[in-house]
């Protein structure tokens, strides 16, 4: 039987061949080949188990099996342990790796405006806890903080131009300019273009299919 994602992910059962399965003589989180969605949330916010690629995957390819608002429900039900299912230190241990995996979504910006707004919302609700208030609001400040083109600065050193001996003349054209110099002129002329595209739009060419014209 195959397991319903709408399934909280705590009333989920153990491991088996119905919710989570691996590449043939494997058993850990790089061989995954199939799983339901509370599965993969369990592992991505495992504080035994953490594995930072499986993570950076996940977050970037999430869009291509769920939604922001149904992963964010998943989250949720994560942090909301059920008492009496685990020690106070696990417990904490496991909460705090859940706000982590958030903080880290949140900086990928990967997310809609109104999925910034959810977690927000949701952040305040953690923040009430002493435990997690800096983390919260933490996550909060990231959020609140202008998206512009500060996030885009290099500490690189800018490279010298490359230029033509007699620069100022009239007649000056593509043949006596460095084709380096050129690459990098273009590029500073196009760069707000790439900086719009969204990791999620390069899934399965996106752009080129009705299908999957919502990720674009």
């Amino acid at each position: 039987e195959i397991i319903d994602d709408d399934i909280n992910i705590w009333d989920e059962p153990e491991d088996s061949v119905n919710n989570i399965t691996y590449e043939e003589g494997f058993s850990d989180i790089q061989h995954i080949e199939t799983a339901s969605l509370n599965k993969l949330v369990e592992r991505v916010t495992s504080p035994s188990d953490y594995d930072v690629d499986f993570v950076n995957i996940f977050v970037l390819m999430f869009q291509a099996f769920t939604t922001e608002e149904q992963l964010l429900t998943k989250l949720k039900e994560r942090f909301n342990v059920p008492k009496g299912i685990m020690s106070k230190e696990d417990e904490n241990k496991l909460k705090l790796r859940v706000c982590f995996f958030i903080k880290h979504w949140v900086e990928t910006g990967n997310l809609t405006d109104d999925g910034y707004s959810n977690i927000a919302m949701f952040c305040g609700v953690i923040a009430q806890d002493e435990q997690y208030k800096m983390l919260a609001l933490k996550i909060i400040a990231i959020i609140n903080e202008p998206k512009g083109d500060d996030s885009f600065k290099s500490n690189k050193k800018v490279p010298k131009p490359i230029l033509p001996k007699n620069v100022m003349r009239k007649e000056l054209s593509f043949k006596i300019v460095d084709e380096l110099e050129i690459a990098r002129q273009l590029t500073l002329q196009t760069i707000h273009i790439y900086k719009n595209i969204k990791a999620r739009e390069f899934f399965k060419q996106a752009w080129s299919k009705v299908k999957y014209k919502h990720l674009c």
